[in-house]
């Protein structure tokens, strides 16, 4: 209304009010519930990659009610607005978002001053914000051109968004595998047991192996799988910015998870067999 007031046009109004306040609300309501998130489970927080997925799972239950919202005022245009937001911007809502929960994991894991979620968070918020803001303003302003801009632009840049993702998910099953030779080392793990967690081929063939075996089997070998990444990751963190109480309790944590998942394989194994 005071955008209305002030341009005179509602349609400016509208147009603005999408491309510069909609972008600030909801990305700081979004990024107030990743914050939440991750500082109530904090212990699950144990590389970039587990705030990029947090936050892109806030941004996706976002979408999926705006979505839900949008269908239900469509009208005669509800063709168009499906098309829209259903099928060419799906990602953009966990895209924007995500990098709010990167800044945020980034800070709880690799960071070591504690508070220091306080400076690069705001980072993170103001990219998502931007680039909120300029997939609004497109397609407030430049109506015909919006179409270019989203072939040329968007994809290129929502293909790079997964790439990234998928590069660095491949770099933490290396610092999975590079924090789990300790532990192998000592006799916690056996080296096959090593390269099962941290390739997704053998994981899932574990799994499916397990599965065949019994429902308890196939959670006892998640949870192994989970806590082995979990330790990996845990050790990494205490090379990279030293031991603490919080890292040492994970550790006998994780470790107490790992050998009492194993435990529960073996002995549905050896009843099935």
């Amino acid at each position: 209304m005071m955008l209305g007031a002030a341009t005179t046009n509602p349609d400016d109004a509208e147009a603005l009010t999408a491309s510069v306040v909609a972008p600030v609300v909801e990305e700081t309501l979004k990024g107030i519930g990743v914050v939440i998130v991750m500082l109530a489970r904090r212990r699950s927080v144990t590389s970039p990659l587990d705030g990029v997925v947090i936050a892109g799972l806030v941004g996706a239950g976002f979408a999926f009610t705006e979505n839900i919202l949008y269908f239900l005022n469509a009208g005669d245009e509800i063709l168009v607005v499906f098309i829209l937001r259903a099928i060419l911007s799906p990602f953009c809502h966990s895209m924007f978002t995500s990098l709010i929960g990167l800044a945020m994991a980034i800070a709880l894991t690799r960071l070591r001053r504690r508070r220091a979620w306080m400076g690069t968070v705001p980072v993170g918020w103001a990219s998502a914000v931007v680039l909120h803001s300029l997939w609004n303003g497109l397609a407030s302003f430049t109506e015909g051109s919006f179409v270019r801009s989203y072939v040329l632009f968007w994809l290129p840049f929502f293909f790079g968004w997964f790439l990234i993702i998928s590069l660095s998910a491949a770099k933490q099953r290396r610092w999975i595998r590079a924090g789990l030779q300790a532990f192998a080392e000592a006799g916690w793990l056996h080296p096959g047991e090593v390269e099962m967690v941290t390739s997704l081929t053998w994981r899932r063939f574990a799994k499916r192996r397990a599965r065949a075996v019994s429902r308890r089997a196939a959670r006892a070998m998640r949870d192994f799988q989970h806590a082995a990444a979990r330790l990996g990751l845990t050790y990494v963190a205490s090379v990279r910015l030293g031991s603490s109480p919080e890292r040492a309790e994970m550790t006998r944590s994780e470790l107490s998870a790992l050998v009492a998942a194993r435990s529960v394989v073996a002995a549905e194994r050896g009843e099935h067999a």
